[in-house]
């Protein structure tokens, strides 16, 4: 083992402990270096000669794709393919253009693709044999499929996990084989085991193009959470890259590029450690991961930086709302993930088409984006249940035999493919218009203006207040182009408006349609009743610093590393709307959050909030009133993502002053492989009776 110097590693932790230092200490190279002269491992990739194909005018299309300017023909145009074998097993086909069942790599070529990327699982199985499902993805699926690939001029993309199953944000777990290795003992096991999987590549004749240093590793990998230890481990298996093919290009992988400072701290720490890679890599799925805007400006940073290339490893969207398999899917109907594209094909084309446009502006250091498992189609009934081809072939995305290594997770969740509906194959295996898209971008297509889309709508009303329902909904059409066009509900009985005043806050759901052109597009309305409110931007949706002045935060552990407490806007960890105030630290969160109510009337109140989080221990949780000369509590806890708390306090006496304050406080420290984190959301302090 190669040995650092203790200067390095003290250097390094003291980096480390402070975000607000990473831009400033570095190591070796120092700071901000010069743009390095341009490598043989990128002449064809940034290649600007285009072919004659992509040289035309705008091609005729039923969707609409705008061109990208300055799209190079080498622009990698890829696909993760990992489940095709356990897909084929299952008796999945895919049809080429003309109906014709055809190879899917054949037909991903014939689409312009000139990538492929294949996840790989180090032991997939239990003793038995038994998979743990997503594919069974061992190194002998990617040699297949990449014999295949190659077969059809196409690269591959290698996905090492350096786990069993699954690795992701939330999730390293080292292989079972290497679970109880050292550091020393992992770093060499990595090395040997990196060494061995690409010489089987290449023996096969497999033509690899990229491999990447682990899957999604925010601050862990194969089990180790500590950057001197995840750097070594990639490293190790760098080195293993590099002496079998100089020529294959090194990937690192992260996700959520929303938070930019730390993705600034992973590129810190990256160049701290001298981790030898080309490529900075990172998942953007447009529901999860903030704005186009923001993805490009820490591409760019990356590039400008650290002189490293950039692209997105893993994108998609859904071409329908509808689950085609009988297991949930991840966004569709009452999928709680931000929405800003229609749940259509041409939703589907028109993020591919922006994410490449995103890529695209960071300049030539912009080298290709990769749709995340395009053919991931149902497997059909026939011959026997989906749920036993799910188990006996490992085509859903984990099976039960999988609880021997990931009992939390895919132990209880086990079952089909949640990502059906955002492929780029119909169910029964045949074309969307959307798998063009790659290719469509460099001309551009035409179609005529058309709705795409007549949108829901929701309306928030507080009880006591009249029901009213908003007069028009949006109707989006595939030019991107709005209208509001006016709608009529199906009418509520006074009976029914009763019931809605006085059953409390809840939601209920009412029926319209919206005629355009003589056409009828039904719609709903969310009618959100809630309860009167005294608290101020009580669910944070006012997220400038003008409506934040309402409430006070103390932060008491702002100094420690990877630490955040902002306003986020990120539907899926908000209660109701889009915002919530989150916490996360890599050691520890210590803040209270406070706003002072005045103008009450005096009489009886009652308070509550929203809040939900997890990876804690020695958690300490409550919510606090503080009136009338007396101090109400009532303690609380988080247990995981998504799964809200609400403590609540009742019969608050608010006295003659009129005043009361209401705040929430969080002690966290981190469970031991991952920091604290979580929401807190919806604030309401109201009265329980009519005061006088």
């Amino acid at each position: 083992m190669k040995k650092r110097s203790l200067q390095k590693v003290i250097s390094t932790i003291l980096c480390t402990a402070m975000v607000a230092s990473l831009t400033s200490c570095s190591i070796g190279k120092g700071g901000k270096s010069e743009k390095p002269k341009e490598t043989g491992i990128f002449a064809d990739i940034v290649n600007p000669e285009l072919s004659d194909k992509h040289k035309g005018d705008a091609v005729e299309s039923s969707v609409l794709v705008n061109k990208v300017e300055g799209l190079s023909e080498g622009f990698i145009k890829g696909m993760d393919i990992s489940s095709l074998i356990a897909e084929e097993q299952s008796g999945v086909k895919y049809h080429d253009k003309d109906g014709n069942e055809a190879d899917l790599l054949k037909i991903l070529k014939d689409s312009g693709y000139n990538y492929v990327r294949v996840r790989v699982w180090n032991d997939p199985y239990d003793a038995n044999g038994n998979g743990y499902g997503g594919g069974n993805n061992d190194i002998d699926k990617c040699v297949e499929i990449g014999k295949r690939a190659t077969e059809n001029g196409i690269k591959t993309l290698v996905d090492f996990h350096y786990s069993d199953f699954w690795a992701d944000p939330n999730k390293q777990s080292a292989p079972k084989a290497w679970a109880n290795m050292g550091i020393e003992e992992k770093e060499k096991a990595i090395y040997e085991y990196t060494k061995e999987s690409l010489n089987k590549l290449k023996t096969a004749g497999v033509d690899v193009g990229m491999v990447q240093l682990g899957n999604e590793t925010n601050a862990w990998l194969c089990g180790e959470i500590n950057w001197i230890n995840i750097t070594t481990l990639m490293n190790s298996a760098a080195k293993a890259i590099r002496e079998v093919d100089k020529n294959i290009i090194i990937a690192v992988h992260f996700a959520d590029p929303s938070s930019q400072e730390r993705y600034k701290n992973y590129l810190q720490i990256l160049q701290n450690f001298e981790v030898d890679y080309d490529v900075f890599g990172t998942s953007y799925y447009p529901y999860w991961h903030g704005s186009l805007e923001n993805l490009t400006e820490i591409l760019k940073f990356a590039a400008e930086t650290y002189n490293k290339k950039v692209m997105v490893m893993e994108t998609s969207w859904a071409y329908t709302p509808d689950d085609l398999d009988g297991h949930g899917n991840t966004i569709g109907a009452g999928a709680n993930v931000v929405k800003n594209y229609s749940y259509t094909l041409q939703g589907q084309v028109e993020v591919i088409n922006d994410v490449v446009q995103a890529v695209v502006n960071v300049g030539d250091a912009g080298i290709g984006v990769c749709y995340w498992e395009g053919g991931w189609i149902p497997v059909p009934e026939g011959d026997a249940p989906r749920s036993e081809k799910w188990e006996k072939y490992g085509s859903g995305w984990a099976s039960s035999y999988s609880a021997e290594y990931d009992p939390d997770d895919a132990g209880k969740w086990y079952g089909g493919c949640a990502w059906d509906n955002q492929a780029m194959f119909d169910e029964n295996g045949n074309i969307l218009e959307s798998l063009y898209t790659f290719d469509y971008c460099y001309t551009g297509t035409k179609c005529d203006v058309a709705i795409d889309e007549v949108a829901n709508t929701e309306c928030t009303i507080r009880i006591g207040d009249e029901i009213k329902l908003p007069e028009t909904v949006t109707a989006i059409y595939n030019d991107r182009h709005t209208e509001e066009i006016s709608v009529k509900w199906e009418e509520i009985s006074e009976s029914a408006k009763y019931s809605m005043q006085e059953s409390g806050a809840q939601k209920y759901v009412i029926k319209g349609v919206a005629s355009v052109s003589g056409t009828d597009y039904d719609v709903t309305c969310d009618v959100n009743m809630i309860e009167p409110n005294y608290v101020e931007n009580q669910s944070f949706e006012d997220d400038s610093e003008e409506g934040m002045k309402v409430w006070t935060i103390e932060d008491r552990a702002k100094d420690d590393a990877e630490h955040e407490l902002f306003n986020m806007d990120k539907i899926t960890d908000a209660y109701t709307g889009t915002h919530a105030l989150h916490w996360y630290s890599k050691t520890k969160c210590d803040f209270t959050v406070t706003q002072k109510i005045t103008g009450l009337k005096p009489g009886k109140y009652k308070a509550s909030c929203q809040v939900q989080g997890g990876d804690t221990t020695n958690g300490a949780f409550k919510l606090t009133v503080e009136s009338n000369g007396k101090t109400y509590e009532e303690p609380t806890e988080v247990t995981e993502w998504a799964v809200f708390r609400q403590p609540t306090i009742e019969n608050i006496v608010v006295g003659k002053d009129g005043t009361a304050t209401i705040s929430f406080t969080v002690y966290a420290e981190a469970n031991g492989t991952k920091g604290p984190w979580g929401t807190v959301d919806d604030f309401l302090f109201n009265p329980v009776e009519k005061n006088k």
